[in-house]
């Protein structure tokens, strides 16, 4: 079984028909080391959510590969991005919602 950040990665080549993550890179824009990090962590960067909503791939399920493949209406990624909402440490010790 593969890690779950692997997996990701592999969803999103097989949605986006890219052979290779440097495919993958150039299809999404980001380095390699951005996709080798998400690889790591199985976590996608909020840029790298931002993306694959702009292209109308559900992050949710690059991530855990559960729900739809594709998000269709703008409204659906909108609730996607807040319900997907990093949460960041603040300097005084309580948690606040990143931008």
């Amino acid at each position: 079984m593969k890690k779950s950040g692997e997996a990701a990665i592999e969803r999103l080549k097989i949605t986006l028909c890219c052979k290779n993550c440097k495919e993958l890179a150039k299809v999404l824009n980001v380095s390699l080391k951005e996709l080798s990090e998400t690889r790591k962590s199985g976590r996608l960067p909020a840029a790298l959510r931002n993306k694959n909503l702009e292209k109308g791939i559900n992050p949710l399920w690059v991530e855990t590969g559960i729900g739809k493949r594709r998000v269709r209406d703008c409204s659906a990624c909108e609730r996607l991005l807040l319900n997907m909402a990093v949460v960041a440490p603040s300097h005084h010790g309580r948690q606040k919602a990143a931008a």
